[in-house]
């Protein structure tokens, strides 16, 4: 089941774990919740009319994906059930599942049965399974090839609590899941569950917009009713299209990409050694993990949302969480909306990229943009309370007497059609309800720490001796003194150079090479118009948190006391380091740790690596907030570990050990200076940078008047530290990513 297996092995420059996607999307429902058929032919139309969003291989008759998403048909259902002699429970107090199955019979009844044993261990009891009627012929040949068996499982709610029916349903298929991907069967690679709800079910796979109707021939009966479909069209960009990666997963439908969806797997992963959770209890060791790296970004997306809401977090906070739009530099901002934001960005980091995001949990259906609006997403309300939301217009032909009203999405904005309440929320109405009722503000007031009011102790120093002695220990060079950090510290920004790069690749050299120089920048794949770090400067974000990461399940009005820091840029002067040092609060508790190894003795690194995995973890136990990672003790017997193999290797070892949320990683380090040498050390895990050797090679150049244009020492550190801002920006910018978090 483990989603990887379904693109070839990495091989050459290809590696699976790069998959992004790009799609077409949209919906339509009925404001007042009237179900219909003619919902649902309207959704495979504006599926049809967005069939240029999709993309097909060699194969012409062979889709990326197509998908459907409606509220469960009941009476259609009942009626075919009816023939079994089976009655269905009234709706709510039942679930039924869309399964994609093995072909291979053994296999699928293997799977059939686990899922049965399951079903039975959590309480539940199985109504009945049904066999889904599907045309193959509708598929092309490449799609036929790796065609599952599509069945329904009903499953009965013995708690006649929709809620907690909604929970067990979600362990249950958590379990199911994790069973099947422990298995060593590569035959159950097939097995998907593509929705297992009270309300909504999933109708795709990997086909063409047209093709779906007709493979599942049950669409086109006008027994079938809903007031919601959700549609989506697949173009898989750089990657390899399956049938279980058909969009909508089981609450999402997603155009775009998300950039840095490593990163949030493996802090949602990081997240769960410190997760305590009311509507779980004992039960959430089982549902772990949460997402899969080894998955699609969309479909981990769908996983952490799935998880928020049934942790107690509604959609619309669920999304803003997730993804927040743009506040930090928005002057006209409400207070309580700026104070919502600050308060989630430091408890989880943005999943960012360019989005939509449509979604639906069977009452509301709603679509959401990323903070840059990157992807469109346009409306229209009709007089007759239809809403019709897509990429683009023009999607499903209206009568123009009969539009109410039409317009589009702004950056990071939502909107949502709630059939339950029979109403339109635009975005000013969601935030209004998200932000009522709750003090953001002034819990912020109360904890944030000024570290303008710590004391700054201790005084570096470093003669001109020692500052030599440590560039030629950390490969200082003059020409990169001269030329890359002296035009830094004078004008604030990165020295204009040649376009390319024809430095040898380190791999190659014969020369001694900082491990920096083995690593190359990330281009976004399909990020369209790429982000301008310059002109879209309000856009980003470089701020950082200490203290902040921990239980998201932990609600506000739970949280009191969680003094933290806030970093405008993560990369620190020597003042800044030496108050961080000196806060003098339980919970902010910091301890410098050596990152060194003895040069003449046999394996010394991994030794000094197993060292320092030890006392890492003993002072997480300890209580310490802040692990500050220093090569500053380094002498004739005692060499530097390299900084970026020091600081990822701490956090992967803490993400494994699910400690790492505990703790914050400081790097102090003589090694970095330029702003790729910051990146790397900030994506492999460092929170802040204290660049010191950099920063006192800057003040002996002012010292000495030597390439650096100001003879204010002070000045031309803060030059050199607004350069690496910019640096991170740009760098950041090529990912697609616009904050740093």
């Amino acid at each position: 089941m483990d989603e990887i297996n379904q693109y070839p092995n990495k091989q050459g420059l290809y590696d699976p774990s790069n998959e992004k996607g790009s799609c077409g999307v949209g919906f339509i429902a009925d404001v007042n919740g009237d179900k219909s058929y003619e919902i649902i032919k309207n959704g495979l139309q504006i599926l049809k009319n967005m069939a240029h969003r999709g993309a097909t291989g060699a194969d012409p008759e062979t889709g990326d994906g197509a998908g459907l998403m409606i509220q469960i048909p009941h009476e259609y259902y009942k009626e075919a059930l009816s023939s079994q002699d089976i009655t269905l429970p009234d709706v709510g107090q039942y679930s039924a599942a869309m399964i994609f199955l093995p072909l291979e019979p053994n296999t699928r009844y293997y799977c059939e049965g686990v899922c049965e044993r399951i079903i039975k261990e959590e309480g539940c009891t199985v109504i009945a399974w049904r066999d889904v009627e599907v045309n193959d012929k509708a598929c092309g040949l490449s799609a036929r090839g790796t065609r599952p068996v599509v069945q329904q499982l009903f499953i009965k709610d013995n708690l006649l609590d929709e809620d907690k029916f909604k929970r067990q349903l979600y362990v249950i298929r958590k379990r199911i899941e994790n069973e099947m991907i422990q298995s060593s069967n590569p035959l159950l690679d097939t097995f998907f569950i593509c929705s297992m709800s009270t309300r909504t079910i999933v109708y795709k796979g990997q086909l063409l917009a047209h093709q779906i109707e007709k493979f599942y021939p049950e669409l086109t009966n006008p027994k079938l009713q809903s007031a919601i479909a959700v549609v989506h069209q697949r173009y898989s960009t750089n990657t390899f299209p399956s049938w279980k990666l058909a969009h909508p997963y089981r609450y999402v439908s997603h155009n775009g990409e998300i950039n840095t969806i490593k990163g949030n797997v493996k802090w949602m992963t990081a997240r769960e050694g410190e997760m305590k959770s009311k509507n779980f209890g004992d039960k959430l060791d089982s549902i772990f993990p949460i997402t899969n790296i080894n998955s699609s970004d969309s479909f981990n997306f769908d996983c952490a949302m799935e998880f928020m809401m049934l942790n107690g977090y509604s959609t619309s906070h669920a999304l803003k969480a997730l993804m927040p739009e743009a506040w930090r530099y928005d002057g006209t901002m409400d207070e309580s909306l700026r104070s919502f934001y600050e308060y989630h960005e430091g408890l989880i980091e943005p999943w960012d990229g360019p989005a939509t995001i449509a979604y639906s949990d069977g009452l509301e259906v709603g679509v959401a943009l990323d903070r840059n609006g990157l992807r469109p997403a346009r409306y229209v309300i009709t007089k007759d309370n239809q809403v019709i939301v897509a990429s683009e217009e023009g999607v499903l032909k209206i009568d123009e007497e009969n539009i109410k009203e039409k317009g589009k999405l702004g950056p990071g904005k939502m909107f949502i059609v709630d059939t339950q309440n029979k109403e339109i929320l635009y975005d000013k109405d969601i935030v209004e309800k998200l932000t009522e009722n709750t003090d953001y503000a002034n819990w912020i007031t109360k904890n944030k720490v000024d570290l303008a009011d710590v004391k700054d102790i201790q005084k570096e120093y470093f003669d001109k001796n020692k500052i030599m002695k440590y560039q030629k220990i950390f490969g200082y060079t003059e020409e990169e003194l001269k030329r890359v950090i002296a035009p830094m510290a004078s004008e604030g920004k990165e020295a204009v150079t040649s376009m390319g790069n024809d430095v040898p690749l380190a791999l190659l050299s014969d020369e001694p090479q900082l491990m920096f120089n083995y690593f190359r920048q990330m281009f976004a794949q399909v990020t369209n118009p790429p982000i301008d770090p310059i002109r879209e400067k309000k856009m980003m974000s470089l701020n950082q948190y200490i203290g902040r990461s921990g239980d998201i399940l932990k609600h506000f009005e739970e949280v009191d006391n969680k003094p933290y820091i806030e970093l405008e840029q993560p990369i620190l002067y020597r003042n800044k380091m030496e108050r961080i040092k000196n806060v003098k609060i339980d919970s902010l508790r910091s301890i410098t740790i050596p990152i060194l190894f003895e040069v003449d003795t046999k394996d010394a690194l991994k030794n000094a690596l197993e060292v320092l995995f030890n006392r890492v973890e003993e002072s997480v136990k300890l209580g310490y907030r802040m692990i500050i990672l220093s090569d500053k003790t380094v002498d004739r017997y005692n060499a530097p570990i390299p900084s970026i193999l020091a600081v990822s290797a701490v956090h992967n070892y803490l993400i494994n050990k699910k400690q790492r949320s505990k703790v914050d990683i400081i790097i102090e380090t003589g090694e970095a200076r330029d702003s790729f040498h910051m990146s790397l050390l900030i994506g492999y895990g460092a929170t802040a940078v204290y660049p010191y050797l950099a920063l006192e090679s800057i003040k002996s150049l002012v010292k000495n008047e030597l390439y650096i244009d100001t003879n204010d020492a002070e000045i031309a550190c803060m030059n050199y530290v607004r350069s690496l801002g910019y640096g991170l920006r740009k760098i950041t910018s090529k990912m697609g990513i616009s904050t740093l978090r």
